[in-house]
């Protein structure tokens, strides 16, 4: 596919500023069941898996513009289409996850400084870069990349073994070939005589 899998929408990969999504994969439950809810929000559940690992979603079928890991945020699952009725203000559920992903940071912030004391960075102790959590929307971030490069290397892979394949098979085809050079030449001499041929025919028959 060129663009983006959803019906209606015309989006190309050479659309700018938008992104492409492939459809989610993976034997996890978490994989399978955001699967499942992508493809039914785009209704392609009757596809199967060759159309499937091919198909793209483009970011415009997304609230902020870009897939989410998070269950619990409105892009988990692709949700802006022509064949929806869309609310007035279809940013309210994302503002409304953001304050609750800061009341849940800020909690969980409270939590965590009630119950580690504080520590000096000295030379004898200083906690280590492996120690510091990452926050949860940078980890998201990056896993999706992550996903999104597998699938990416995986199609490329495909693209590359079929290339390979059809070198192999022009390779043999032109080692079964009895065209070369030699063969120019020979033709080129055939040529030169059937030439020398024809003028010797007009000299010999009267005009």
């Amino acid at each position: 596919m060129s663009g983006c899998c959803v019906y209606g929408c015309t989006n190309r990969y050479s659309t700018g500023g938008l992104k492409f999504y492939g459809i989610p994969r993976g034997p996890r439950p978490f994989q399978s069941n955001r699967r499942r809810l992508w493809l039914q929000a785009i209704k392609r559940v009757d596809w199967n898996e060759d159309i499937i690992k091919n198909a793209r979603v483009c970011s415009a079928h997304f609230i902020s513009g870009k897939a989410s890991l998070d269950s619990s945020s409105p892009d988990f699952v692709p949700s802006v289409f022509m064949y929806t009725k869309q609310s007035q203000n279809p940013n309210a559920k994302m503002d409304r996850y953001h304050r609750k992903r800061r009341r849940a940071d800020t909690a969980a912030n409270q939590r965590v400084t009630s119950e580690t004391p504080e520590q000096e960075c000295s030379m004898d102790h200083c906690p280590a870069e492996e120690d510091i959590p990452v926050p949860k929307r940078e980890y998201d971030d990056l896993n999706l990349r992550y996903s999104q490069l597998q699938e990416e290397y995986v199609n490329l892979r495909q693209e590359f073994d079929t290339l390979r394949a059809e070198n192999v098979k022009l390779k043999e085809e032109l080692q079964k070939s009895t065209f070369s050079y030699t063969t120019v030449d020979i033709l080129d001499d055939v040529v030169i005589e059937c030439g020398a041929l024809k003028n010797l025919c007009k000299s010999v028959v009267p005009k």
